[in-house]
């Protein structure tokens, strides 16, 4: 016997899964044509599940920054009724300081008027007090 002759090595557990599968597809060419048809068919459902996943994700983000925008927009109409509210609290207060300027003037004028009626009360009492005392003296 000669003894140059050497085995082959052991395949590995890749090589033995590979050689299987093309034995039954050998054994069975329709089943795997089924099984090939079921795995595109598995591919094709595989993607259209990501891009709705991903849709899905952008649809939260948009209604996120949707809901942001509601309450940034509340926040402004709330801040815009403050500024109506102040805006009539300062008009009601001008209408009630020029009423009240309004008063003060009428009572100023008042005032004039009576200082006037007494000053000239007080001429008329010193006139005649001065008569008195030429008449007497």
């Amino acid at each position: 016997m000669n003894s140059n002759f050497n085995p082959l090595p052991n395949p590995s557990a890749d090589a033995i899964q590979a050689a299987n599968a093309l034995i039954a597809l050998a054994a069975d060419p329709a089943g795997a044509k089924s099984r090939l048809d079921a795995l595109a068919a598995h591919a094709v459902i595989t993607a259209a599940h990501d891009e709705l996943r991903a849709k899905r994700e952008r649809l939260i983000d948009e209604n996120a920054r949707a809901a942001d925008l509601r309450a940034k927009e509340e926040l402004l109409a709330n801040k815009q009724i403050d500024l109506q509210e102040g805006a009539l609290s300062r008009q009601v207060a001008a209408a009630a300081i020029a009423d009240r300027e309004q008063k003060v003037a009428v009572a100023e004028a008042d005032l004039k008027t009576r200082i006037a009626a007494h000053e000239a009360a007080f001429a008329s009492l010193n006139r005649r007090v001065a008569n008195m005392r030429s008449a007497l003296g």
